[in-house]
């Protein structure tokens, strides 16, 4: 993280905070989140990095557009990513506004309350927001559930108003595994790598050439025509070809 920080020009911007330890692991990484928002400047905006984050080049000029657009005033918390899924409809949408964005270089903050699903690898808070959304998370501790999969259930009950940046200007590192101690055995791990390549997908920097490498080798190994015939006729849904009827 501190390597491209430093390659982003963001050094200065930036300080390491020493995540909380513990053998229960995802409500040691929920304090780590609440701790971040309680030891932060209340009068700055803040932004929240976890250690697997992939950075854009572009993450200083939209952090420095939703800071001084008022968008921090609008959102309880900004994501720069987030889950996307595997909806072939929402994939389209998707789709068209990535390629929209990417030529014309811009970005959009996308109310995504209803929506969200899960992710919290990096966000933005804003001043004005800080303390509701840190009371939020001190409640959260008590719930057992992480921290994302709260989030999710206090803007399903209108108590967070949520948003993202897309293009995501940030995405997971999909090679890498979790280091979070106290989880269960991952039995869906090819799975996790599916959908963490689709997210990966709509970063503004995406790999593709990297990427497909990673997809090849998540193709099921028994042939099913039945099955290939449903993944071209989903490919064709997902392109700008397809007419709504």
């Amino acid at each position: 993280m501190e390597s491209q920080l430093r390659v982003c020009g963001l050094s200065d911007r930036y300080t390491r905070f020493a995540a909380i330890d513990g053998e229960d692991g995802q409500r040691a990484c929920f304090r780590s989140h609440t701790a971040v928002l309680e030891n932060a400047d209340p009068g700055c905006a803040i932004h929240v990095l976890e250690d697997d984050v992939l950075l854009s080049g572009y993450v200083a000029q939209v952090a420095d557009f939703i800071a001084s657009a008022g968008v921090l005033d609008q959102f309880d918390i900004v994501f720069t990513e987030t889950l996307v899924s595997p909806d072939v409809t929402q994939l389209r949408e998707l789709k068209q506004l990535f390629d929209k964005h990417r030529a014309d270089e811009t970005f959009a903050v996308q109310d995504i309350t209803p929506t969200y699903q899960c992710g919290a690898s990096s966000y933005f808070v804003g001043p004005t927001k800080r303390t509701g959304v840190l009371a939020s998370f001190r409640r959260g501790l008590e719930s057992g559930l992480p921290n994302d999969l709260f989030i999710r259930r206090e803007a399903r009950a209108g108590k967070l108003k949520l948003a993202c940046v897309f293009p995501f200007v940030t995405s997971v590192q999909f090679e890498l595994d979790t280091t979070t101690k106290g989880r269960p055995n991952d039995v869906a791990w090819f799975s996790k790598r599916a959908i963490d390549l689709l997210r990966y997908s709509f970063f503004v920097d995406c790999d593709f050439s990297r990427a497909a490498q990673t997809a090849a080798a998540l193709k099921p190994a028994t042939p099913d025509p039945h099955r290939e015939l449903i993944e071209g006729v989903l490919g064709f849904v997902a392109s700008d070809q397809f007419v709504m009827f």
